[in-house]
C-alpha cells in the first residue's frame, strides 16, 4: 500500500511501492495555492513510482532532490541520500522525471514559487 505525506519545506514522502501494473489516474495541473499544487505534484510522482514490490525494496529509503523552473521543468534532479540499491534509486529518479513538467508551478505567485522550486522526494519501500 502506498501513502504520501507532505512535510514542511517541501519534502514529500512516498511510502510503500507501486507496481508496474498500477492504474495511473489523470491528474489536473490546475491548482489554487501552494498546498493544492503540492498535492497534485505528490500524486503524480506517486503514480509514476514504478519499482517492483519485492523483498529487495524492504526497508529501503532514497531521497531525491530536485530544483524546478517557473515553467515546471526540472533544472536538476539528483540522489541526496541513497538507499544503497542502484535499481531502487534509479526508479525513484525516474518517478520524478516521468512526472515533469510540473505545470502547477506556473500558477504560483513569486513567494510561493520560491518555496516550491526545490523539492525533496523521499521514497520508502515496503516496511517489514
Amino acid at each position: 500500500m502506498r501513502k504520501l505525506f507532505v512535510l514542511v519545506a517541501f519534502s514529500f514522502f512516498v511510502f510503500g511501492c507501486a507496481t508496474k501494473n498500477s492504474k495511473v489516474e489523470q491528474t489536473s495541473y490546475e491548482c489554487a495555492g501552494l498546498e493544492a499544487c503540492a498535492n497534485n505534484i505528490m500524486k503524480r510522482v506517486r503514480e509514476n513510482s514504478q519499482w517492483i514490490c519485492d523483498k529487495k525494496s524492504n526497508d529501503k529509503l532514497v531521497v531525491v532532490a530536485s530544483k524546478l523552473s517557473k515553467s515546471g521543468d526540472i533544472i536538476e534532479v539528483k540522489i541526496q541520500s541513497t538507499s544503497g540499491d542502484k535499481e531502487f534509486d534509479l526508479a525513484a529518479i525516474q518517478a520524478v522525471q516521468n512526472s515533469a513538467p510540473f505545470f502547477e508551478l506556473t500558477s504560483l505567485n513569486p513567494k510561493e514559487f520560491k518555496k516550491a522550486s526545490s523539492i525533496n522526494f523521499s521514497f520508502v519501500g515496503n516496511k517489514n
